[in-house]
């Protein structure tokens, strides 16, 4: 009987460790190709980023434009205003102009919104509809309700646009 259950053994183990033989195996693989950004992508493309990379002069602390398909979502961040009782007057003037700029961009952005004057406050709007006119060194991204901003090319670069207020965006693409 001990015989048995020794050879029982042996033969169980011989499975075991004939399950765990290494076998090669092959994989066909093909090249991976990557896809270049192009300024062309911005009308084939279904998903796109503008995201906020220098705000220059004009008082931006952040700025995103997300495309997905139609669907086109702003959220941007201002800069708070500097102290008015503690500048002089030619400060003064220079800081009104900025907060004029910044209304105008607001009502432009977000159409609908009240702007508040809280230095962090962040402001979203989704939009619908989502358009993209290529043009030759630009580019026009309208949505519906009535939204549009024209986006220029930076030193002929398919992925580094500016706006009217003088800030850079990079774009970013996404499946």
């Amino acid at each position: 009987m001990n015989k048995i259950i020794r050879v029982s053994l042996l033969g169980l183990l011989f499975v075991v460790l004939s399950a765990c033989q290494r076998t090669e195996q092959a994989f066909l693989t093909q090249p991976v190709k990557e896809v270049l950004p192009t300024k062309e992508n911005l009308t084939t493309q279904q998903n796109f980023l503008l995201l906020q990379k220098d705000s220059q002069l004009f008082p931006q602390s952040q700025g995103v434009y997300d495309v997905i398909g139609d669907q086109l979502t702003i959220v941007k961040q201002y800069v708070p205003a500097v102290d008015s009782t503690k500048m002089q007057a030619n400060t003064i003037v220079i800081e009104q102009k900025k907060l004029e700029q910044v209304k105008q961009d607001f009502q432009r952005s977000f159409p609908g919104l009240q702007y508040e004057d809280d230095p962090y406050k962040v402001y979203e709007q989704k939009f619908t509809q989502t358009k993209v006119e290529l043009h030759d060194g630009y580019f026009v991204l309208r949505a519906q309700p009535s939204f549009e901003q024209t986006f220029q090319f930076v030193d002929n670069s398919d992925t580094k646009v500016i706006d009217d207020n003088g800030t850079i965006y990079e774009i970013q693409y996404s499946d």
